[in-house]
């Protein structure tokens, strides 16, 4: 059974399940993050890790979520982007 919707409203339609899966998947990075900064403490924790080893990790740990973010905002400009040039077509007729 599918949702019949008004064509007005289909690139809002798209842009919401776009934001919604985009969502999902920054969460998932996320959750990835958090999981490798726990491994960290874990090795920071054990008296034979080398120095190094957690320093790289730390720097990992911090790439990795700043790269979730600057992809999760760049995700978000381009579907704003989409909806605007729909909604532009809708206004415009064309």
């Amino acid at each position: 059974m599918a949702i019949k919707l008004p064509e007005a409203a289909k690139p809002l339609a798209d842009f919401v399940v776009q934001v919604v899966i985009g969502a999902i998947v920054f969460i998932l990075v996320l959750l990835v993050a958090v999981i490798v900064a726990g491994a960290i403490r874990g090795i920071a924790m054990l008296p034979f890790a080398p120095e190094w080893l957690v320093t790289a990790a730390e720097w990992a740990e911090q790439m990795l979520f700043g790269l979730d973010l600057f992809t999760f905002a760049l995700f978000l400009l381009t579907e704003a982007f989409k909806l605007g040039r729909g909604l532009w077509k809708e206004i415009t007729g064309g």
